[in-house]
């Protein structure tokens, strides 16, 4: 990372038009990454000049999300710092300065073109085989006379130096320019007198002290526009990073509609109750290189090693697996203790009263003695919710599970190795209840009974758990112990007595 003498500011702007997608967040992160690591600010501004969209239910979970992730700001919503306020429709009559402004200059003028005019004007573009670029119109006294009576409401657009090249150094790009010539002269000013995304960023950038700008690369286009008023206003230029397109499995950008490729919306992420340092982790290396083998960071990590030298320039595919994968590295090394708890919270929150009333008649200790075996067994705690009541309940099992015909069960091998089973077990003392007994125990029957590991261990298993994904046979044995497992391989054994 480049020195720099004052830490940056940075910002993340959303607007809240819909819920918050994974790809703000990296934004955001990196936006939050660069503040922590110079010692600069982070602020969070909401941009919710979309008055038919915007709402504060979508807002409220902007804030919660990233109160979740723990990327607080500095400034912003709940913290104004004198250069508020942090919300653009409350900042009007700010716009409304610097837009008279660059009317007074010559740099802006009103348009009173209605869309079916300008819809008009592209046509006659597209049969010349021109683009189309809006240029200052000459109204005469009478058409200005017609168009108020007509109660026609103007535009307000920035006139663009079509002979200039715009030209800046952007931080994943590299050198950029710009021929100002392919563009129109652009709205700054809606016809209800709401500035558009081109002039209250570039007055709310420069007001606010931004320093640093990263934004998806969708907004490159957008830039050359704005540095056209920032040099009209006569304000300093931030430093630009435009960040890789994300893009679904299929190579497309990715947009909130897709629903088949795993969870993509935070508040998703956060019902499902996923790790907030394990999704963090992951959106950072979504097109971020540390330049080593490393994959997993702390947040204190992330901030040290963090650069935008190396952010990569290529877009970045997004791999829900690979948040599974994340997540569930980061359960594996929870502490016992704080896993059971946010298990027990999640199931309290989603699970029915089927879960609840586990939690009320279930011992702790009990829970704290099965959480090393299957924290690292799930992904997610939903996966425990679906799959594990097991460990609480008996039900029937299925002879369809038990007689794994590719491991060569049959009813009757299962009858001779039931019997013994359940013997070794009623033979066993508590003082020999360790999993390391239990397991030898077994191993030693499968060899002197010349069967294979799946002919014992693949029907044990089914009989304590009536899953196909669970802890190992002898894991089992041990956690239920000689009364529960009992009961179990029994209740099984008579099902096959009664057939």
């Amino acid at each position: 990372m480049i020195a720099v003498l004052m830490g940056y500011v940075t910002r993340f702007a959303p607007s809240p038009t819909g819920s918050l997608h994974i790809g703000w967040v990296r934004t955001a992160l990196y936006c939050w990454l660069l503040a922590k690591q110079t010692n600069g600010q982070y602020k969070l501004r909401i941009e919710d000049t979309d008055l038919a969209r915007s709402t504060k239910i979508y807002e409220q979970e902007i804030l919660d999300s990233f109160r979740w992730f723990g990327l607080d700001w500095d400034a912003g919503p709940e913290k104004d710092d004198g250069m508020g306020p942090y919300y653009q429709m409350q900042r009007l009559e700010i716009y409304n300065k610097w837009v008279q402004q660059l009317i007074d200059q010559g740099d802006a003028y009103y348009a009173w073109e209605t869309a079916e005019e300008l819809e008009a004007m592209r046509e006659l573009a597209a049969q010349n085989k021109q683009p189309f670029n809006y240029r200052e119109q000459s109204y005469t006294p009478e058409q200005l006379a017609c168009f108020v009576e007509e109660w026609r409401k103007p535009v307000i657009r920035c006139k663009v130096p079509v002979d200039q090249t715009i030209t800046f150094v952007d931080w994943v790009k590299g050198e950029t320019l710009f021929a100002m010539k392919q563009f129109g002269d652009f709205v700054i000013v809606k016809s209800d007198g709401v500035p558009t995304y081109y002039l209250a960023n570039v007055v709310d950038d420069y007001l606010q002290g931004i320093t640093y700008v990263i934004r998806w690369e969708e907004h490159l286009s957008n830039t050359p526009k704005q540095i056209v008023l920032y040099n009209a206003l006569w304000f300093s230029l931030p430093e630009f990073a435009h960040l890789p397109l994300m893009l679904n499995p299929s190579g497309k950008k990715m947009s909130k509609r897709d629903t088949n490729i795993g969870l993509i919306l935070v508040h998703q992420f956060r019902e499902a109750w996923f790790l907030p340092e394990a999704i963090l982790n992951f959106i950072a290396m979504i097109g971020w290189n540390p330049w080593t083998d490393k994959e997993f960071f702390t947040v204190d990590e992330l901030i040290e090693h963090f650069s935008m030298e190396r952010v990569q320039k290529a877009n970045a595919v997004y791999d829900f697996k690979r948040a599974l994968w994340f997540n569930s590295e980061y359960l594996k090394a929870m502490d016992n203790q704080q896993f059971i708890e946010k298990l027990i919270d999640y199931l309290y929150l989603y699970g029915d009263e089927h879960w609840k009333g586990i939690i009320e008649s279930s011992d702790r200790d009990y829970w704290l003695q099965f959480a090393p075996y299957i924290k690292v067994r799930i992904q997610t705690f939903e996966q425990f919710k679906e799959y594990c009541d097991y460990f609480f309940l008996r039900k029937p099992v299925e002879q369809t599970l038990v007689n794994k015909e590719k491991m060569w069960v049959t009813n009757e091998l299962v009858h001779g190795m039931l019997h013994a089973c359940i013997h070794m077990l009623e033979s066993l003392s508590d003082a020999q209840r360790t999993e390391e007994t239990i397991k030898e125990l077994l191993i030693d029957f499968i060899q002197t009974q010349w069967l294979k590991n799946g002919q014992v261990l693949w029907p044990l298993r089914a009989m304590l758990t009536w899953v196909e994904a669970s802890p190992w046979a002898f894991e089992m044995l041990y956690l239920l112990w000689k009364e529960e497992s009992l009961l179990r391989l029994k209740s099984y054994l008579n099902t096959l007595h009664t057939a």
